[in-house]
C-alpha cells in the first residue's frame, strides 16, 4: 500500500471505526478538550483522566482550504491510544467489524482505507417484490363493513331544528 502525502479521513470517520462509542459525542468532547489545553498554561489536558498534549489533539483537526477537518496518522495512532486507556465513554453496544485494524493500518502511515463503500449501509437481500393493489387494503369483517355502511347512511340525512 502507498503512503499518503495529505490525509483524507475526517475525524468523525475515523471515531466512527470505534466499537461502542458515540462518534459526534466524543467529536464534541475532543474539541471542547482541545479548546481547555490551547487556554492552559501548559498547553495541556485530561480526557477522563488521560493525558494529551495540544500538539497530539491538533493532529485531529487538520484544515485544507474550504474543506472539512481531517485527521493526521499520528492522531489516528492517538485515537487508539485513548480508546486502549478508556478516555472514551463506552455508553452503547455499537459494534464496528475490523474498526480497529482499519484505524491502526490508517495509523501506521498507509494510504486511505476507508472507502465510502464500507460507510454504505447493507440493501436488502434481494429485489423488492412489488404489493398489488388488492393486497394493500386490509380486509373488513362484515360487521365493520355494516357499521361504515350505515355511517355512510347517516351522512345524507338532513336534520331540521325547530325553534
Amino acid at each position: 500500500m502507498k503512503t499518503s502525502s495529505w490525509p483524507d479521513v475526517s475525524l468523525l470517520n475515523a471515531l466512527r471505526l470505534l466499537p461502542n462509542i458515540r462518534p459526534g459525542r466524543e467529536r464534541d468532547r475532543l474539541g471542547e478538550c482541545k479548546y481547555r489545553a490551547s487556554h492552559s498554561p501548559g498547553q495541556t489536558a485530561s480526557i477522563n483522566g488521560v493525558p494529551v498534549t495540544l500538539l497530539e489533539l491538533e493532529e485531529l483537526f487538520l484544515q485544507r482550504k474550504g474543506q472539512t477537518s481531517c485527521i493526521s496518522h499520528a492522531g489516528a495512532a492517538l485515537l487508539l491510544r485513548l480508546f486502549e486507556l478508556g478516555a472514551f465513554d463506552l455508553s452503547v453496544r455499537r459494534p464496528v467489524p475490523e474498526g480497529l485494524a482499519l484505524l491502526e493500518q490508517y495509523s501506521k502511515g498507509c494510504a486511505t482505507l476507508i472507502g465510502h463503500e464500507f460507510w454504505r449501509r447493507r440493501g436488502r437481500p434481494g429485489p423488492p417484490v412489488p404489493i398489488q393493489k388488492s393486497q394493500r387494503r386490509k380486509s373488513k369483517s362484515p360487521a365493520v363493513q355494516a357499521q361504515a355502511a350505515h355511517r355512510a347512511a347517516e351522512r345524507n340525512v338532513t336534520v331540521h331544528r325547530l325553534m
